[in-house]
């Protein structure tokens, strides 16, 4: 199993990076655990803010446009390190 620093919140921004284990890891299990360590922050992200956006609806309060679009900016930011640290090797 490889392990790195982990932010305890799944909020706190992730910049785990594969550079320094890619050459030295089995591929095969380095991409298993880290596309799930990051697709579980992804659930844990988005769970939270549906939270809000329910509760907000509950409340009849107006819908926060820039904060939802703020926040899917950061999660595609996200996806996209993924598949930037996601890649074929021979």
């Amino acid at each position: 199993m490889v392990t790195c620093f982990r932010p305890k919140s799944p909020l706190v921004k992730d910049e785990t990076v594969l550079v320094g284990v890619r050459g030295i890891s089995e591929i095969s299990e380095l991409y298993t655990q880290y596309t799930e360590y990051r697709l579980e922050l992804l659930e844990e992200r988005i769970r939270h803010q549906l939270k809000k956006v329910r509760e907000g609806g509950i409340a009849k309060k107006r819908f926060n446009v820039p904060e939802i679009q703020s926040f899917l900016g950061k999660q595609k930011l996200f996806i996209e390190s993924m598949m930037k640290e996601i890649e074929e090797v021979d």
